[in-house]
């Protein structure tokens, strides 16, 4: 198995039991949220490691389709996990909810028929170039309105919470801090995976990223 693969299972493994612990604690709004957040990021990095393990590129497109349910998920839950830290309440509205989904369904959409139109990916083929083969993408302008709307929603999280934390004292104080730290750490890890800063091939580290913020 090679370590990315490995790293990747681990972070699935992680993930996976942070949701069942606080899936013990559903009662509470932020616990049932963060364990829906976890358990996407949990279905994101398992899937993305066995596609890690794919040797050609139609199992490898099956695969990455198949994980993202879980990516599209991701900042929608990370956002109402914001919200519900705040104590916004009014978010959690069924038609809300339904609006804050109404663009990735779209998105998960797109992404499963590329083959049809290749406006989500322009380019999927398989690169040999490292030591195991990866699936070389080049996004294209559906990717990039699917991208746009998460980070929307994550800067928006990331704003609210600062705010908070700036009018904020005591012990609340320390949990926010820790939640913005939280985050802006698989957002620029996300980053770097979208604009290359720092050179990781074609592989994307943003769910171990995840993991570590969880």
């Amino acid at each position: 198995m090679n370590t990315y693969a490995f790293l990747t299972f681990l972070a699935a493994g992680v993930c996976f039991v942070m949701a069942i612990l606080f899936s013990r604690r559903r009662g509470i709004l932020e616990a049932g949220i963060l364990s829906l957040l976890m358990f996407s990021i949990a279905w994101w990095a398992f899937f993305y490691a066995v596609e890690l393990l794919g040797h050609d590129l139609e199992t490898m497109r099956l695969l990455n389709k198949i994980s993202y349910p879980g990516i599209v998920c991701t900042p929608v839950f990370l956002f109402l996990f914001s919200m519900a830290i705040l104590d916004k309440r009014e978010w959690f509205t069924w038609r809300r909810i339904s609006l804050l989904f109404a663009v990735p369904v779209a998105v998960l959409v797109s992404m499963w028929t590329n083959e049809v139109h290749w406006l989500y990916y322009s380019v999927s083929e398989l690169d040999l170039s490292a030591s195991f083969p990866v699936q070389r993408l080049v996004h294209g302008p559906l990717f990039w309105f699917g991208i746009s709307y998460s980070y929307v929603l994550l800067l928006l999280s990331i704003i609210l919470i600062a705010r908070q934390y700036i009018l904020s004292r005591g012990p609340y104080k320390g949990q926010l801090k820790m939640i913005l730290l939280g985050t802006f750490f698989p957002v620029l890890v996300n980053l770097n995976y979208l604009f290359g800063f720092v050179d990781f091939g074609y592989l994307d580290m943003t769910p171990i990223a995840f993991t570590i913020a969880g």
